[in-house]
């Protein structure tokens, strides 16, 4: 009896094998040399097909910092410390079902049903305001049925409409899942930050720092964050500067 874990894998084996087949069909039929990377032939198919569940990749996962059950302690300048305490309790794993369709060779549209991975996490400081949502999810594109991971950071004074007003975010892709090709210039746009090798915050160095910096009106102008201690520093409501300190 061959297991669920083993059907999942021959699904998607096919269906790759038949993504493949297509591509090699599309330029033999153009009877030019085209580059198969840059070539992608969808045939249409009637009801639904069934992707089965698309898993973060293990770089994804490392965007996810905290347990959720920690408390996060920023200083300022004059030595000051604010703590930032669990929102909603450990970080939540779940499963999405998900439906999207992509336009096919012969005029329509394919729908394809995939099961979504996602970790999301999130902490509170009262004394600034102040909370965030961390996201790292996989989405899909709408062109092809193909996949990538994202992170997604946002940094916002609570809402009291259920609409988040000031917020300063962070996107980054962090796996094309080997997807460049087909899917750089759909995604070309999602990437929000910018990345520096170092940075001083205050009297801290920290490495490998994605940052967020926003004008003026924007309220909340700065923020930064590395896969090694997560958010480490960010600008308050009053523009001061907050530095992570440490993880009780």
């Amino acid at each position: 009896m061959i297991s669920k874990k083993m059907k999942s894998f021959y699904k998607f084996l096919i269906f790759t094998i038949t993504i493949v087949v297509s591509i090699y069909s599309c330029a033999i039929d153009d009877d030019v040399s085209i580059e198969p990377s840059l070539t992608f032939c969808l045939s249409c198919v009637d009801g639904i097909v069934d992707l089965d569940t698309i898993f973060l990749s293990s770089e994804s996962l490392g965007f996810i910092p905290y347990a959720g059950t920690e408390n996060l302690i920023f200083k300022n300048e004059a030595g000051d410390e604010v703590v930032f305490e669990p929102l909603f309790g450990p970080v939540n794993q779940s499963i999405f079902s998900r439906e999207f369709e992509v336009d096919c060779d012969e005029g329509g549209q394919n729908t394809y049903e995939f099961n979504r991975q996602q970790f999301a996490v999130s902490h509170k400081c009262e004394a600034l305001n102040l909370q965030y949502y961390l996201n790292v999810l996989v989405f899909n594109s709408n062109e092809y049925p193909r996949f990538v991971d994202v992170f997604i950071l946002n940094f916002h004074e609570p809402a009291l409409d259920n609409l988040i007003d000031t917020v300063i975010s962070l996107n980054v892709i962090t796996d094309f899942k080997g997807n460049e090709v087909l899917l750089e210039t759909e995604f070309e746009f999602y990437n929000d930050y910018e990345f520096v090798s170092e940075i001083e915050l205050l009297d801290k160095t920290f490495t490998n720092v994605y940052q967020a910096i926003e004008p003026e009106d924007n309220l909340l102008t700065e923020l930064y964050f590395n896969k090694a201690h997560g958010i480490v520093g960010f600008k308050d409501l009053q523009m001061e500067l907050w530095v992570f300190d440490r993880i009780e």
